[in-house]
Parts: structure tokens; C-alpha cells; sequence
């Protein structure tokens, strides 16, 4: 808890594969995988680990920025008007908020990551994993993204995992690398 890992190594070696496996997204073959005790196999593990997909994949690229919010929260029984707050300071974080009513299929990459992100962290995971957080964030940015997580790891003793090929990033917000 209130760690943050960072996981590397070659393309195809399985980084992408291991987080995916800990937020039940994949399934193993065999084994058991346990995430505070929670099964990768329950329903419960999507409460417990949330899993923000490579350069912000996965959103509605016909509804905005806050509607793709609206609807995610909603699928996860939280309703944003109880959470606005939240989600506007870490607009402001991330310098997202000139972008909340914009389409997806208008955001940059980096844009489309950070909402990826906001998604993410307002839920509150106990973990967090990220795929390649840094794809199309600029530096200011990453400098952003960076104090973000540290202080939510801490904040929240939240436990996040990343995999990244950006050595600059591993060595500024990991607290270990494996």
C-alpha cells in the first residue's frame, strides 16, 4: 500500500499481460491470482482494481469528455453530480478542464490518456493499473501526472502498478521497478 511499481522489459514480455491479469481482465490458465485477498476471477476485483488501457483507449468517441465520465461512473453505480467536485480538481491537475465538453474524437492522445486517468481515479481504486501512462503526454504533463500519483498512492495508500518504457517517468514516481 501507497507504493508505486513499475514494471519493464522487452516488447512482448508479459507486462501488459501481468496487470491485466491482477485487474481480472484476463484470466489466467492456471493458478490463482489474489488482489487483496479478492479473487481476479470475482466481479468484486473491478471495484477493488482499475485497470486505464494504453493512450486512452476504450471511450466513446461520439459523446464528450464528461459524458464518457457520466456513463462509465453510472456503470460503476456512482453518479458524477455526487462527485463533480472531485473531478473538476483533478481537471484542473491535469490541465484537462478547457477540454470537458469536447468530443472524444477531437481530444489529442494526451487528452484522451488524462481522461482515462480522471475516470480511474475518481473511483478511488485500492489499485491502480496503468498501461504506458505517458503516451502522448507532453512534459509538463508527465511533471503532472507524476506528483499526481505520488500523491494519491500516499493519500489513499493505494497500490499502482505501470508499465512503461519511459525511463525518465520509471525513475521520477516509482517507489520500486521490477
Amino acid at each position: 500500500s501507497g507504493e508505486i511499481f513499475s514494471i519493464v522489459g522487452g516488447n512482448g514480455a508479459g507486462k501488459s499481460t501481468f496487470i491485466k491479469l491482477l485487474a481480472g481482465i484476463f484470466l489466467q490458465d492456471k493458478g490463482e491470482v489474489r488482489v487483496y485477498g479478492v479473487s481476479n476471477r470475482s466481479k468484486k476485483i473491478h471495484s477493488l482494481v482499475k485497470f486505464v488501457l494504453e493512450s486512452g483507449q476504450g471511450l466513446y468517441s461520439y459523446l464528450t469528455a464528461m459524458e464518457n465520465l457520466q456513463y462509465f461512473l453510472s456503470l460503476n453505480g456512482i453518479a458524477l453530480s455526487h462527485i463533480k467536485a472531485e473531478v473538476d480538481v483533478l481537471c484542473d491537475q491535469l490541465a484537462f478542464t478547457p477540454y470537458k465538453d469536447t468530443l472524444v474524437s477531437e481530444l489529442s492522445q494526451g487528452n484522451r490518456q488524462k481522461l482515462t486517468l480522471i475516470l480511474a481515479l475518481v473511483q478511488k481504486p485500492k489499485v491502480l493499473c496503468l498501461d504506458e501512462p505517458t503516451n502522448g503526454l507532453d512534459l509538463l504533463a508527465k511533471k503532472q501526472l507524476i506528483t499526481l500519483l505520488q500523491d494519491y498512492a500516499r493519500y489513499h495508500q493505494a497500490s499502482i502498478f505501470i508499465t512503461s518504457h519511459d525511463a525518465s517517468f520509471i525513475e521520477k514516481v516509482s517507489t520500486r521497478v521490477v
